[in-house]
């Protein structure tokens, strides 16, 4: 039993804005900000240690749930793993036409703000992207920038 009511639940739920206003005027508060700001001073190694591991896991699962979307494994014909490979730590997610770094500049260099709007939108990512080896990739990179060569010396 708390204050009458019979859980702390219950009574939170009746007095949620009394709780929000005197928080919020804590923080606002010149003690609230001055806590603050000495509790992060004090555990910064430890949080930003643990920010660190959390966004690793973070983006290791986004990425694994693209790569599956679009097939876990390579996707080019002329891989040298029969098959195509399937080991997630050589696999790459890559813009079939290009285009990269301007779709990273539109979700503001982020890989994992990018990967959340392709698992929105499966569709367009099947259209635009696909899964290669690194071998695969740094190959299609090169035989790219040799026909870009080729047609600028045409000129």
């Amino acid at each position: 039993m708390y204050r009458g009511y019979p859980t702390y639940k219950e009574y939170y739920k009746d007095h949620r804005e009394q709780f929000l206003k005197s928080s919020e005027k804590y923080r606002r508060s010149e003690h609230g900000h001055k806590h603050r700001s000495e509790w992060g001073k004090k555990n910064e190694s430890r949080y930003t240690k643990k920010r660190a591991v959390w966004g690793k896991k973070s983006y290791d699962k986004l990425r694994k749930a693209i790569i599956d979307l679009l097939g876990g494994k390579c996707c080019n014909p002329e891989c040298l793993v029969i098959g195509g490979c399937t080991d997630m730590r050589c696999l790459q997610v890559d813009h079939k036409n290009g285009g990269g770094l301007d779709d990273r500049n539109r979700f503001n260099k982020s890989n994992m703000t990018m990967y959340r709007y392709y698992l929105n939108n499966p569709d367009e990512a099947k259209e635009k992207l696909q899964i290669l080896c690194a071998n695969c990739n740094r190959i299609k990179a090169v035989v790219r920038l040799e026909r870009i060569k080729r047609c600028l010396l045409d000129k």
